[in-house]
């Protein structure tokens, strides 16, 4: 009896490290996951420029305001977008809406494209 009640602690011993090791290995995953989304960032910084992100948010925001009502909206919207993009697609927001659609996901500023070609 006294083996079975040995054996018993023996495995919820075991039990117990696997758990642990288990947590452990889980937390060290959540780090790693981390650490490579930061990696990924980085790269995509150097690919595209430190303000990457920004800049699309921006643009997004400025082909929508191509669509204005407003004239004065329009106009600075389209002098933002030429300085952002380095394209110059007049005052028809379709226009720039399609551009930005077909080039978003590989846009890179115009400074950039110049140091980096």
């Amino acid at each position: 009896m006294d083996d079975s009640i040995g054996f018993q602690r023996l495995v919820a011993a075991a039990l117990a490290l696997l758990f642990v090791y288990a947590a452990w290995l889980t937390r060290m995953q959540g780090r790693l996951r981390e650490h490579m989304l930061d990696l990924l960032e980085d790269v995509l910084k150097v690919f595209y420029g430190p303000n990457f992100r920004r800049e699309r948010e921006a643009i997004d925001i400025l082909v929508k305001a191509m669509d204005s009502e407003n004239p004065s909206v329009r106009t600075a919207s389209r002098e933002h977008l030429v300085r952002l993009t380095g394209e110059d697609l007049g005052a028809d927001g379709t226009a720039w809406a399609d551009w930005w659609s077909d080039h978003r996901s590989t846009f890179r500023s115009p400074g950039l494209r110049v140091r980096n070609s």
